[in-house]
């Protein structure tokens, strides 16, 4: 059997990477003391069907990370390609320091079901209660129980139609990508 391409050594500090591209999201929070924030997140999965349960993975010392410890809840956002930029600044910049809101021109909108706010610019909303924290290194993560989910009409019918949606998708450090226009169907 001929050998395929030669392959190198990745870091392990840049392996992770490799799994890459994830959606990009915007996760909204509100402080106990009534500070909305909002930071950007790659790294979320898909956890259970029954209950509803997401997981994203959150640096312990993050503004938002406290925020979601004190009081139960946040808002996984769904920005739209064109978005990125704001996607970007909003992992770069700490809502310790600054209203994000404000800086990156993004609405907060009174979710459904929690106190932390949707984002009027994404396309789809998550609302999620604080169902589990687990320590992973340099990470936690955050199990979060799915309480509502909403999406521009038309955008959404069990998968997303990708011919009116551009998902932020992010590649690794500052770079981004979105699908092509068009989705096939794999039959078996």
């Amino acid at each position: 059997m001929p050998e395929g391409p030669e392959k190198v050594t990745v870091p392990l500090d840049q392996s992770l990477y490799m799994l890459h591209p994830y959606n990009a999201a915007l996760v909204s929070t509100k402080t106990k003391d009534g500070q909305n924030n909002v930071l950007t997140i790659a790294w979320i999965i898909p956890t259970s069907i029954n209950p509803p349960l997401l997981t994203i993975s959150i640096r312990k010392e993050r503004f938002s990370y406290k925020a979601i410890q004190e009081t139960g809840e946040f808002v996984v956002n769904i920005p739209t390609f064109d978005m990125a930029e704001k996607v970007i600044r909003a992992g770069r910049i700490t809502g310790k320091e600054i209203d994000k809101f404000a800086e990156l021109g993004l609405t907060p909108r009174k979710a459904k079901m929690v106190n932390a706010p949707k984002i009027e610019e994404c396309v789809a909303h998550i609302e999620c209660k604080l169902w589990k924290t687990f320590e992973a290194g340099d990470h936690n993560l955050i199990v979060g129980e799915i309480m509502a989910a909403e999406v521009v009409e038309g955008y959404f019918s069990k998968t997303w139609d990708i011919t009116k949606f551009r998902p932020c998708q992010h590649t690794g450090k500052q770079f981004f990508t979105t699908c092509s226009l068009e989705a096939v169907e794999i039959k078996f």
